[in-house]
């Protein structure tokens, strides 16, 4: 299967073009076939599919989350990733994940817009199922894509009135010099996508038959971290709920296996990553804008060697020993033969490779949605409408799945919704560590919480906040503006009309 995907994808790529941009009004590349030359009839469009979910990527987001928060100290083997940029706190117009963030989402929605719009003129004739579920996932993924973009650089996401990002479902004019939207506009462009992709995609399949694309319950679980996200709790607690009632947490050997060998186990939709397919090179690894497997975000060989990046010391300290987490998320030095020894560090394991029939070091596929996160934003929710013991429950049960000897875990007691949402967060930093979460969490709960980045003040040497000078961080309590991404200078150089982000410089009336 995965070989037909690469020979689908290749076939996309000589009918239909794949994009790079260096702005969002500069998107059509010259040589790029017209969309109503490329795709001709439903066949085509099925060609093309794989193509467009090439694009979707979260390394980026991995990254960023990584290095910028508290999960990972610089490692033996860093030569430089990081450090003056995200592991420092430093954030400006220029900084890679703003540009490769910007440039990446809005390439892979002018693809996308493209699929769609040269869609509306193909008649489906007998494949009218087929057709509809196609454009469905190509809905679902520019809401994905949008929603990416606007929790990254949207003012406020939880304010109407905002600045969101531009949106635009047509294939850009590069003459065109487009405003920002409003936050507002923006998730109703994003919920629009939302709900024309439920009403097309094939209800029949779910994560069980096909876990690396749209799926209903995929699009429920984007519903509900998006109502996380918005603050728009209710919602995102009767969402959640949804697919807690119809999918099973992963037990302790099936926690390790959907890592380390990607199988389904709780995973609702992730992104399959492959030899052979466009993200196998290896330029720039350790940084925002690599092109190599998820695990090169961390080490350039093997999770043990060539190590940019180890894990945060404090993060280490979470995980109780009978924690299966504990065995999957990170991995000793001390565990390795004495000859392959580095120091007193422990590298990130949950992409190590390895996967049958691969056998490549730091592959594995991108994890987009579990049920776990489900049982998280439950608790959340719960946690902010005043029900303190089912967000207690839904805790105590997470940490029991994710046992794997006795003692159990006890039911926790919160006596407010602060001391509900600190405990939630750390939960969510042990379970989502390494998947994109840490700084959208800080910034959503850490006020309430009291909680900011966690960085272990006491490490010295190698990886220790101290020699950088990096030990604390922006509290989102007091420093709001640094919890968004800056627009782009390349967007602001080559579009007078785009306003930037408050406590950053340029931008339209600046």
């Amino acid at each position: 299967m995965k070989m037909l995907n690469r020979l689908i994808l290749f076939s996309f790529i000589l009918a239909f073009g794949i994009v790079s941009c260096d702005n969002i009004t500069n998107i059509n590349q010259p040589g790029n076939l017209p969309s109503e030359d490329a795709l001709e009839n439903v066949d085509d469009l099925e060609l093309a599919l794989p193509g467009l979910y090439s694009n979707l990527d979260v390394y980026d987001l991995v990254y960023f989350n990584s290095v910028r928060t508290d999960e990972i100290a610089p490692g033996p083997g860093n030569g430089g990733q990081g450090l003056g940029g995200q592991y420092q706190f430093v954030l400006n117009t220029t900084s890679a994940i703003s540009a490769t963030a910007w440039n990446s989402g809005y390439s892979s929605i002018d693809e996308i817009n493209r699929f769609i719009n040269s869609s509306s003129e193909i008649d489906p004739g007998d494949s009218e199922d087929l057709y509809n579920d196609l454009l469905g996932q190509a809905h679902a993924m520019r809401a994905f894509e949008y929603f990416k973009l606007t929790s990254l650089y949207s003012e406020d996401i939880t304010d109407n009135s905002s600045m969101g990002v531009v949106v635009s479902t047509e294939v850009q004019d590069r003459k065109v010099k487009p405003t920002r939207n409003t936050t507002g506009e923006t998730f109703s462009q994003i919920l629009a996508d939302i709900q024309k992709a439920e009403n097309k995609i094939d209800p029949s399949l779910g994560p069980a038959s096909n876990a690396t694309r749209f799926t209903l319950p995929a699009l429920t679980a984007l519903k509900a971290r998006i109502a996380a996200y918005r603050k728009n709790y209710e919602r995102a607690d009767s969402l959640s709920q949804v697919i807690i009632d119809n999918h099973a947490l992963a037990g302790p050997a099936d926690y390790q296996s959907m890592f380390g060998e990607d199988t389904q186990g709780e995973v609702l939709m992730k992104l399959e990553r492959t030899l052979g397919d466009p993200y196998e090179g290896q330029a720039a690894i350790g940084t925002p804008a690599g092109s190599g497997f998820i695990g090169n975000i961390y080490a350039q060989v093997a999770f043990y060697r060539g190590v940019h990046y180890h894990v945060e010391q404090s993060l280490v300290d979470l995980y109780p020993g009978n924690d299966i987490r504990s065995r999957t998320n990170y991995f000793p030095d001390s565990g390795l033969p004495a000859n392959l020894q580095n120091g007193p560090f422990n590298y990130v394991y949950k992409y190590s490779g390895g996967v049958e029939g691969e056998d490549t070091p730091l592959l594995n596929d991108q994890k987009l949605f579990r049920v776990s996160e489900m049982y998280l934003i439950n608790a959340e929710a719960k946690a902010a409408t005043g029900d303190l013991p089912g967000a207690a429950q839904r805790i105590f049960e997470l940490r029991s799945a994710r046992t794997f000897a006795a003692p159990g875990p006890s039911l926790p007691s919160y006596a407010n919704q602060q001391e509900a949402f600190a405990d939630i967060l750390v939960e969510r930093r042990k379970e989502l560590a390494f998947e994109g979460h840490r700084w959208f969490d800080l910034r959503r709960m850490g006020p309430v919480a009291g909680v900011t980045i966690d960085r272990d003040e006491t490490v010295t040497g190698i990886g220790g906040c101290n020699q950088y000078d990096a030990c604390v961080g922006p509290d989102p309590a007091q420093d709001s503006e640094k919890y968004v991404l800056p627009i782009p200078q390349n967007e602001l150089n080559a579009n007078p009309n785009i306003k930037q982000n408050p406590g950053y410089g340029g931008g339209a009336g600046s």
